[in-house]
């Protein structure tokens, strides 16, 4: 089974779709932990949307579950119209 690809928007986007992955792949927290190099405490924070982890963890993790993180451009209308107070929305 194929895991949908996820818009990530925010941390939180970013949690779920490690958590629906870990899921989908059978582990535990504890067994992905151990697998992954990191503790279980930290992945529990990653998949609620941890604010401060290192990037270099984070794709670690996402390697280690079969993930990857993909940089493209938004369509144009979804940078223009963006506002202040959301992720990415600062004012340029």
């Amino acid at each position: 089974m194929r895991q949908p690809q996820a818009n990530i928007r925010i941390l939180s986007d970013l949690g779920d779709a490690i958590r629906a992955r870990r899921r989908m792949t059978g582990l535990t927290l504890d067994d992905a932990a151990a697998l992954l190099g990191v503790g279980r405490r930290f992945l529990v924070e990653l998949e609620n949307g941890k604010r401060h982890a290192s990037i270099e963890t984070v794709l670690r993790v996402l390697h280690g579950l079969g993930l990857e993180l993909r940089v493209e451009p938004r369509r144009p209308q979804s940078w223009v119209s963006a506002r202040s107070d959301e992720p990415g929305g600062e004012a340029r």
